[in-house]
């Protein structure tokens, strides 16, 4: 979390638009879970819907 990132710069092959903006959501969400602390125990899962 030191490092700021530019999720635009990469993008993978055969995947929607939509998708990546929401593959990138996720990864933010687990980013913000370890800073805060809650990637043990219960707090260790999020997911989301796949968007198509």
């Amino acid at each position: 979390m030191n490092k700021p990132t530019n999720p635009a710069a990469i993008k993978a092959a055969d995947v929607s638009q939509e998708e990546w903006a929401a593959r990138c959501d996720l990864a933010a969400v687990y980013r913000l879970l370890a800073h805060y602390g809650w990637d043990d125990v219960i707090y260790n899962h999020s997911s989301m819907r796949v968007p198509g």
